[in-house]
């Protein structure tokens, strides 16, 4: 799999999940099938890079897949990390602003 950099994308899916209010795309997907984050938005984000393999016909019929953690994909992000707007500059995205948390 390649770096993160080489997957803007899921940088500003991650951005979008972080910032994410009721309005927002990803939020209107996330309410339609299951929004983990109901109360309020996470106030950070992370992603791991796993390996999935099928596992045996016949040997367990409970779990179809075998996943095995292989490395972090991405630092810990908040909204606030200078990483994250230096991306979003280099996109020329404009970056979301922080939600107001109760």
């Amino acid at each position: 799999m390649q770096n993160l950099q080489y997957n803007p994308w899921l940088i500003h899916l991650m951005t979008q999940l972080l910032a994410s209010d009721r309005y927002s795309p990803v939020n209107v997907v996330l309410s339609k099938h299951g929004n983990p984050f109901h109360d309020a938005p996470p106030k950070f984000i992370k992603s791991d890079l796993y390996r999935y393999e099928f596992t045996r016909w016949g040997i367990n019929e409970t779990n179809w897949w075998k996943r095995t953690y292989q490395r972090a994909y991405s630092p810990i992000f908040d909204l606030k990390d200078m990483q994250l707007k230096s991306v979003f500059r280099q996109m020329q995205w404009k970056m979301p602003k922080v939600p107001m948390r109760a």
